[in-house]
């Protein structure tokens, strides 16, 4: 029964990898887009950082009871495939969006800040008014190039494109991640066989306190992986996968060295017995 079960788990791992990440992130970002296409300014509160899009953040110092006037205006946002800018304005003013589908941010008396990655400069600009437009899709647009908002062969694909290497390391994490995640289903199933009977033969009773120290450990290897994956490929792919080859391993040794393994392989173990 846990082998099966393993194995069902893992499918349902595998088919939520496979398509239910990507459709569950993309239809939170046009949930997002439909709040602020509703009303623009809903998201702002005063005195409040508020992710109000995507890669769009904003701090007003006051806000009008209707939410859509401001003053005091920090945003931040990111420019695709730039560095992020930091706004500076003493107003700001939301108006709801038309038929083009773009909600417009409109700016007084500001200044614009940047200071990119790969120069020692930082960069400002002033302006008298500027208008900050949102794209209500832009989520739809950006899903297709976010790990997050992509099936498995979508990320395979964007692997081969792009050689996985660098900025682009991302989509190999996120593709080994998630068929790391379905393995595992069946890699910990298979050391929970000889690990619970070897627990029973000796009168302990730990199950819980072992499957979640398993499952820490899975996840600090997780963790190390995406620290890494812009620095050492090989390595990124060799911390996803050694928690599961790891248990495996594990579970090999347990089952050699377990009392049962001649009930759970008679035909095997048996012979040997009767030759001897």
């Amino acid at each position: 029964p846990v082998l099966v079960a393993s194995v069902i788990t893992c499918a349902a791992v595998l088919f939520t990898g496979w398509h239910g990440v990507p459709w569950g992130y993309r239809e939170t970002q046009r949930t997002l887009a439909r709040i602020v296409s509703e009303r623009a300014g809903a998201g702002a509160s005063g005195h409040v950082f508020r992710e109000i899009t995507p890669e769009v953040l904003v701090y007003p110092d006051r806000v009008s009871p209707d939410g859509q006037r401001m003053s005091g205006v920090f945003l931040s946002f990111r420019p695709a495939g730039d560095d992020p800018l930091l706004v500076f304005a003493r107003e700001g003013r939301f108006v709801p969006a038309t038929g083009d589908g773009v909600v417009s941010l409109e700016l007084s008396d500001g200044s614009i800040h940047g200071e990119p990655t790969e120069k020692p400069l930082y960069r400002i600009a002033y302006f008298g008014r500027m208008t900050f437009r949102i794209p209500l899709e832009a989520s739809s647009v950006h899903g297709r190039n976010d790990p997050k908002g992509m099936t498995l062969p979508e990320l395979s694909r964007k692997v081969d494109a792009t050689g996985g290497k660098g900025a682009n390391a991302t989509y190999r994490y996120h593709f080994h991640r998630r068929l790391s995640l379905a393995v595992c289903c069946i890699s910990f199933g298979l050391l929970a066989i000889p690990l619970g009977f070897s627990l029973r033969s000796r009168g302990k009773s730990s199950a819980v306190g072992i499957t979640v120290a398993m499952f820490l450990v899975y996840y600090l290897f997780i963790a190390a992986a995406g620290a890494v994956e812009s620095r050492s490929g090989p390595g990124m792919i060799a911390l996803l996968w050694a928690p599961n080859a790891l248990g495996l391993t594990l579970a090999a040794w347990i089952l050699w060295r377990s009392e049962h393994h001649v009930a759970l392989f008679p035909g095997i173990f048996g012979k040997d017995r009767r030759r001897g």
